[in-house]
């Protein structure tokens, strides 16, 4: 059973799903790698095809279930008997498929009807399943014993079919198993279906007969496979053979992974050879362009989000390098989708024309051709993205080729950051020695953070101020273009008069003169600035002072530009301004002026720039260092004997850096076992609180078991006392009708003989006397009276009797009385004991049910599963039953104990209606709550008044309907209780929607009542004693509960108890 049941519970039911793609996948691709060789592989591909694109679908379901509002049993069992049928029906027809044109056609044909049939019985299920979820099991409905059944049929028709056409099949015995499996699986579900033991939406039987059906075919194409292999060799060999032609031996040949490892090997051999870290990157562009044989390959490397720089480009055609440009992302959406993918993307002139053409206008080519952008990523970090350029060539890369870049960029992106990591280790050292050197400390104590952020504040600072300048430069640029075509403009509106002529020819003139001074003064600042490096570099000035030289140099020549622009600006406007007019020779004069202003001014700043150079350089010669660049030689020197100093003192710091990471190490292992000691310790303390907690915990059963041994002692007691109490009255009843027995017998003795006395003196007198008659008379007289007397006497004995025998029965009965609470005393201890010896199995029943339910034992089936949770169910219900009679046998023998105590009833009545919250909330059921704001303190037993609300709050859910509505009201009031004078009351209802009771089944409302002899009560959800107990505890109180009903509406339950507590014993 657990093989059965071993698909339809997790994580086996998720394995399957699996295992049947994998399988179906499996087949398709053996099948499309030869299907061109054999019609039967084209068979399999396309029919193992759909059935993969069905189980895709099926996948799809599931979890369209999962993200969406869709329950799974609403789904997936009518789509999961649509997948199998589908796969039964075109892997079939991939078996059993005709050669035959004719046939083939007619096959097909009937293979499409009866797949459309299915797609609509499959709709048709839909439709019908919707109605019926929730309600009956998928696999005992009609719409799932109908696929099952189609299942069965169509495994019936190719097994025949199969049979039928053993001889001109291929693999027949495989193909007959396959059916015989799929056969036994759906045959063995019609059965249980039939019994009834088919259960639930899934069927294990089938889904394990489809997975062993399902391996057979990859076997089936793999033979195939091999057989049209076999049939192509055996071709081949018998084949004639051409005449043999034998030919110079040459070397084996290579794989192309061979060649490829190769060709890795050669462009690694030519980064490495003469590599320094600073020479890395153009050895990567040689080694590229020596195994690629490209045009062009540059090394981008990424400074913000908005640009890249070009670090350094060759190119092979015009046998140039290329340096010092930026790229604009915004135009490369290509280049940003590599960078963000870490992933080869090429650039295609038929499809990126536009980002080619700005790439190249940046590289200044004119021709545009392939580009790939490789990026050169070390982790999740892209260190710089290598460019491959064809512009020449206008080829494209083979796939071997593009291959080949892929593994040359993981061996250079390694390279180029170990690169860049050393030369940032370089420059953050020299930094650190020179600031060491200038304020006079160790190296040591320079921080790095304090150079990295001073050096990358300075740098911003400096690239923006670089930005400022490019962007003005670009705009004068603009601006001149334009002012020269205006003033060429100007001077053809003059004409041609010997005044216009010569205004033309002066402002010419003072065009070049400008240009020619601004040329000078440009080169004189830029020998400046070379000039104000070489000094900070003699008198080891800090990089902040040369930064904020630099700084201040570029603010200079931005404010220059932005004269200039303006000046510009101004004339351009004037120039415009005059267009289609003939200028007055006034404005021509104010351009003249203009342009002459600004010849004195390129004259003033040339003078001021020649001069400061001529002191820079005066101050280079003090220092002893030449004027050209050659004379820092000796300024080298000086740094490197400096550097030969700081490496000295570097190998002294390493040698004590390894003394302290060995005194680390050291300490280090100390800490590790100080630490392990710790954590015993910790480990040892987390037991002892664990051994304190079981303590507690058993200390807490042991006084919860001894409080309860107490209470039963006390009622005990209180049996015993009521007893001897008894027992004492009857003896004094006893005795006392034994006095009352004797006293009344001296009675009749003394009567007697007084009687007696008076004869015999009355007979004495008269024989005094000698009267004869009157003796006879009084002898008469004495009979007569003693005759009467004894008639009294035996009345009265008779009277006597019967009261003797009254008072006989009176004894009988109190002994009765007495040996019933001997008999109830002696029941009600051990009931007592007999109802924990019960408890004590029922634990051990209900902890082995628990283990066994969360699988610890083992993996359950369905049916196991199922009657353990009944086994659970009626274990519960049994212990409320034992309750129940604890709670009537105490009741009834008068040993309950009630604990009157204050009570909030409106707390109780909410922690009431929050332990049965999920039952109400199962069953959509609403409370209407009607409470006094003040209701006073009510002094009652908590435990009588909890399990009183309870009950009837179970009753009135028991009977509502789904979505009914339960009133519950409380407040106080003056009534009266058992004839008793008006008093302050608590009165409480509950009010249900569960149809009334009748009037004939009111009487045994709160009787109690057992199943075998009484009939349910319509409208009463209560079953068994919980309203008579209820009922019990609240006349015990001092209360009453009495029931309120509607036939057809509902009914209600309501009692009152008083405010103060008045327990009856």
């Amino acid at each position: 059973m657990d093989w059965l049941t071993l698909f339809v519970r997790p994580p086996g039911e998720l394995l399957y799903f699996f295992a049947m793609i994998l399988l179906s996948l499996a087949s398709l691709f053996m099948a499309l790698g030869h299907r061109k060789q054999q019609a039967i592989l084209q068979r399999y591909a396309v029919g193992i095809m759909i059935v993969v694109f069905v189980w895709l679908g099926l996948i799809f379901g599931a979890l369209l279930t999962i993200i969406g509002d869709f329950e799974a049993a609403e789904v997936l069992p009518p789509l999961e008997r649509f997948v199998g049928v589908i796969t039964i029906l075109f892997v079939g027809w991939a078996f059993v498929m005709p050669d035959d044109p004719d046939a083939r056609s007619t096959v097909n044909l009937l293979i499409s009807g009866i797949s459309v049939a299915v797609v609509v019985g499959y709709i048709l299920t839909i439709i019908h399943w919707h109605t019926l979820v929730g309600r009956v099991d998928f696999n005992l409905s009609v719409p799932g014993v109908t696929w099952t059944f189609v299942s069965f049929v169509l495994s019936v028709l190719g097994f025949i079919l199969i049979a039928l056409n053993y001889r001109r099949i291929i693999d027949t015995p495989l193909k007959i198993i396959f059916y015989l499996l799929l056969l036994i699986g759906f045959g063995n579900a019609l059965f249980q279906i039939s019994q009834g033991e088919l259960i639930g939406h899934d069927a294990g039987i089938i889904r394990l007969a489809m997975f062993a059906a399902m391996c057979l075919v990859p076997v089936l194409v793999y033979r195939s496979v091999i057989q049209t292999l076999t049939l192509q060799t055996e071709a081949l060999r018998t084949a004639p053979r051409p005449v043999e032609i034998v030919k110079p031996r040459s070397e084996p040949t290579s794989s192309p992974a061979e060649r490829e490892a190769v060709q890795l090997l050669r462009a690694l051999g030519i980064i490495l050879e003469n590599a320094t870290a600073d020479n890395i990157a153009d050895r990567i562009i040689h080694a590229v362009m020596d195994i690629l044989k490209v045009d062009l390959v540059a090394i981008l490397r990424l400074k913000d989000a908005n640009y890249v720089d070009v670090e350094i480009a060759y190119d092979k055609f015009m046998q140039r390098s290329i340096t010092g440009m930026a790229i604009n992302l915004e135009y490369q959406p290509t280049l940003v989708n590599s960078i963000e993918r870490r992933a080869q993307r090429p650039l295609l002139p038929f499809r990126n024309e536009n980002e080619l053409r700005d790439l190249y206008t940046r590289l200044d080519i004119e021709q545009i051709g392939p580009v790939y952008f490789q990026p050169l990523s070390r982790g999740k970090e892209v260190v710089a993205v290598l460019l491959v350029a064809l512009p020449y060539s206008n080829r494209e890369l083979s796939r071997a080729e593009e291959e080949l870049l892929k593994g040359v960029s993981v061996i250079a992106s390694n390279l180029l950051a170990l690169s860049y990591d050393a030369i940032d280790a370089q420059y953050l050292a020299e930094e650190r020695a020179i600031e060491a050197m200038v304020t006079g400390v160790s190296p040591r104590d320079v921080s790095n953070e304090q150079l990295v952020s001073a050096r990358q504040e300075m740098q911003a600072s400096l690239k923006l101020a670089r930005e400022q300048i490019a962007e003005l430069s670009k705009q004068v640029s603009l601006l001149k273009i334009e002012l020269e075509k205006e003033r060429q403009r100007v001077a053809a509106d003059l004409g041609d008069s010997q005044e216009a002529l010569s205004a033309s020819q002066q402002m010419l003139a003072l065009n070049d003169a400008n240009k020619r001074l601004r040329d000078e003064r440009d080169e004189l600042a830029k020998r400046l600035q070379e000039a104000e490096a070489a000094l900070h570099g003699a008198f080891n000035t800090s990089d902040e002072v040369l930064y904020q030289d630099m700084i201040e140099s570029l603010k200079r020549e931005k404010a220059d530009l932005e004269a200039q622009y303006h000046a510009m600006q101004a004339e351009l406007e004037l120039l415009r301004n005059s267009s289609g007019a003939v200028m007055n020779p006034e404005d021509i004069q104010s351009i003249l002026e203009r342009l002459t202003a600004d010849q004195l001014r390129l004259k003033k700043e040339r003078d001021q720039f020649k001069t400061k150079l001529i002191e820079i350089q005066e101050q280079l010669k003090t220092a002893g260092i030449e004027t050209d660049t050659s004379g820092l030689a000796q300024l080298l020197n000086q740094l490197a004997e400096q550097r030969a100093f700081l490496q000295a003192e570097n190998a002294d710091l390493k040698r004590e850096r390894e003394q302290l990471l060995a005194e680390r190490m050291r300490l280090a292992e100390a800490i590790s076992e100080e630490t392990e000691r710790s954590e015993r310790i910790q480990r040892l303390e987390e037991t002892l609180k664990m051994v304190a907690g079981d303590r507690e915990v058993a200390l807490k059963q042991r006084d919860k078991i001894q409080r309860e041994y107490d209470d039963l002692r006390e009622k005990l007691s209180v049996l015993r006392a009521r007893w001897k109490e008894l027992e004492a009255r009857a003896n004094r009843s006893a005795s006392e009708e034994a006095e009352l027995s004797r006293l009344r017998a001296e009675r009749d003795q003394l009567l007697a003989e007084k009687q007696a006395a008076e004869i015999e003196r009355d007979q004495l007198l008269a024989r005094i006397d000698g009267d004869r008659s009157r003796v006879e008379a009084i002898g008469n007289s004495g009979v007569g009276s003693l005759t009467a007397m004894i008639r009294d006497l035996t009345e009265q004995k008779q009277a006597l009797q019967a009261q003797i025998e009254q008072k006989d029965a009176r004894i009988a009965e109190l002994e009765a009385q007495q040996s019933s609470m001997r008999y109830q005393l002696q029941d009600s201890e051990l009931l007592l004991s007999l109802v924990q010896e019960f408890r004590t199995p029922m634990t051990s029943i209900m902890g082995y049910v628990d283990l066994l339910l969360s699988e610890s034992a083992g993996i359950l089936g369905e049916m196991q599963r199922k009657f353990l949770l009944r086994v659970e169910t009626n274990v519960s219900r049994l212990e409320a039953m034992l309750n129940d009679l604890i709670k009537l046998t105490e009741l009834d023998t008068g040993s309950y104990v009630f604990k009157p105590a204050p009570i909030d009833v409106t707390t109780m009545i909410e922690d009431t209606i929050t332990h049965f919250s999920n039952q109400l909330r199962e069953k959509d059921i609403v409370i209407n709550l009607k409470l006094q704001e003040d209701i006073p303190p009510v002094s009652v037993d908590r435990d009588a008044l909890h399990q009183t609300l309870g009950q009837l709050l179970t009753n009135a859910y028991l009977v509502s309907p789904p979505g009914a509505e339960i009133t519950l009201t409380a407040f106080t009031q003056q009534a009266k209780l058992n004839g008793e004078t008006e008093q302050d009351c608590l009165f409480v209802s509950i009010e249900d929607q569960g149809g009334g009771i009748s009037p004939d089944d009111e009487q045994r409302v709160f009787a109690r009542k057992y199943k075998a002899e009484n009939p349910l009560i319509q409208g009463l959800g209560d079953t068994g004693v919980g309203l008579s107990i209820a009922k019990a505890l609240i006349e015990a109180q001092g209360g009453r509960l009495w029931l309120e009903t509607k036939e057809h509406i509902g009914s209600k339950f309501a009692f009152l108890l008083p405010i103060e507590a008045k327990v009856n014993t």
